[in-house]
């Protein structure tokens, strides 16, 4: 069953191919500098100065997040005659399966198995393939509390 505490988040607008940095919660990313209120990669991160994971945001402001959940590594074994099994049954609510050998993404085992994105079917064999699950995207209104801290609440969407 999938655990809560194991999410990882990151603002919407961040998602590409390769996420360098997810982080425990959506707080997690806010910081102040100088006079404003800023999302951006902590203290150290490689990616830190790159203008893409950086977002200027204002108490009221909407923003979006995704969460994600890993579940580990399963084992396909496809067979001769085109059928197949896992070693273990995916969580309920997998959205993504990655096929590490062939760099390969896709929403379901059957995707795998018969080609698709663009990828060819896989050949009879093993593969190792990482399971999880992306969420939809997650509204979250920036507030600043009585303290001065910074902090996103749930939010319904947009006002």
């Amino acid at each position: 069953m999938p655990d809560e505490t194991n999410r990882r988040w990151m603002p919407a607008d961040w998602l590409d191919e390769m996420n360098t940095c997810l982080l425990d919660t959506p707080d997690a990313f806010i910081q102040r500098e100088n006079d404003a209120w800023v999302l951006r990669m902590p203290e150290g991160h490689e990616d830190r100065e790159n203008e893409f994971y950086f977002m200027v945001i204002e108490p009221g402001q909407i923003v979006t997040f995704l969460w994600t959940e890993h579940y580990g590594d399963r084992v396909l074994t496809l067979h001769a005659d085109g059928t197949h099994t896992l070693d273990h049954p995916l969580e309920p609510g997998t959205t993504h399966l990655f096929h590490y050998e062939e760099g390969v993404i896709a929403d379901s085992v059957a995707e795998l198995v018969e080609g698709g994105y663009g990828h060819d079917p896989l050949e009879p064999g093993e593969h190792v393939l990482q399971s999880y699950t992306w969420s939809d995207p997650v509204p979250f209104r920036f507030d600043v509390d009585a303290e001065g801290k910074g902090r996103f609440l749930s939010s319904p969407g947009a006002n």
